[in-house]
């Protein structure tokens, strides 16, 4: 009996703790709290925790990305020369230097198109070196698509991913 009351409440608790709130207040010197229960003049806060359990680890993890897979359409070579695939860069002056190299050269009524973590921009007159200016710092990924002139993918590089770190000086932390 104590057996099963034990295991009935093992299964319980995790639906227990996703009820649990958090909940903040100000106090008379201005000092904020945080607490898991409510009282008078408290906020609730919404942390963005899901309010289900998954009993299979499995429900939990992100659903896969579509795949994107690189092809070079009708050119011989298409791919993001810089930055490197996984650099670890730290931002210059004269902004993030990105170089592609496309054989044989851009046919008429293609365009390319840079997408830096998802946001497409075209690459005016289809430059094939340019600087990219206010980058934040942090974690990117870059492609460079071809389109044609009814915007039909033609060709894709693969995917980059690199990290824009912030540059110290030595004797820094």
């Amino acid at each position: 009996m104590i057996r099963s009351t034990l295991l009935l409440l093992l299964a319980l608790s995790p639906c227990l703790l996703a009820q649990a709130g958090v909940y903040r207040w100000v106090d008379a010197e201005g000092r904020v709290h945080f607490s898991d229960r409510p009282g008078a003049d408290v906020q609730a806060l919404d942390l963005g925790v899901a309010r289900s359990v998954a009993t299979d680890p499995a429900d939990n993890a992100p659903a896969p990305a579509a795949p994107a897979f690189p092809f070079t359409g009708p050119y011989s070579r298409f791919e993001i020369r810089s930055p490197a695939a996984d650099a670890r860069l730290e931002r210059a002056r004269a902004g993030l230097a990105v170089v592609l190299e496309l054989e044989p050269g851009l046919a008429p009524g293609h365009r390319l198109v840079m997408v830096l973590d998802g946001l497409e921009t075209v690459i005016e007159a289809g430059a094939t070196r340019f600087a990219l200016e206010g980058v934040s710092f942090g974690a990117h990924r870059l492609e460079v698509l071809i389109r044609d002139a009814e915007g039909a993918l033609v060709a894709r590089t693969p995917t980059h991913a690199f990290m824009l770190q912030r540059q110290v000086p030595p004797g820094e932390l």
